[in-house]
């Protein structure tokens, strides 16, 4: 199955999320980096449109001396900002999931670790995006962290109601 139609299928079906937990998750690994890059789109927009991602008042004076452009500092940091973006999606993918196996074990649905983790990858998509679209348009709304959280907490608690349940 192709990124874009596993990005199609997590975007509105949750269902098939919690089928996808058979995947291997270097599968999700990959399908993380690829919604790293939608995120970043925000990103992007407001360095290369708006202001630098890197603050003049803090540089002006090396930008000067050395003959560097704002720009040329900004493109420097974007995959800097890229693998921080990715790490933090990573780590709240795993709490996700540790969450999400707790959720799994209370309704007694057969799950492990990996797999509840590799569902957490795909069900974090729509919240994300959302909220990435809204930040986007609306730079200052406060909790939207908090907002990601209980999204992608309903996500996942929507795909684990299709696991199996458990044989004990």
């Amino acid at each position: 199955m192709s990124i874009w139609k596993q990005f199609g299928i997590s975007f509105y079906q949750i269902k098939k999320i919690a089928a996808f937990r058979i995947l291997k998750i270097s599968k999700a690994i990959v399908y993380l980096f690829f919604l790293t890059l939608f995120l970043m789109i925000p990103v992007l927009v407001n360095a290369f449109i708006n202001d630098p991602i890197i603050d003049s008042n803090l540089i002006s004076n090396s930008i000067d001396t050395y003959g560097f452009s704002k720009y040329v500092l900004t493109i420097v940091t974007i995959p800097f900002i890229y693998l921080t973006i990715t790490g933090l999606i990573f780590i709240f993918v795993s709490f996700l999931a540790g969450c999400g196996l707790l959720l799994a074990k209370t309704l007694k649905k057969r799950v492990d670790y990996k797999q509840v983790w590799v569902i957490s990858s795909y069900a974090i998509t729509t919240p994300t995006l959302s909220l990435s679209v809204i930040e986007l348009l609306f730079p200052a709304l406060p909790f939207t962290k908090w907002g990601l959280l209980i999204l992608s907490l309903l996500f996942l608690l929507g795909a684990i109601r299709y696991l199996p349940k458990s044989q004990k």
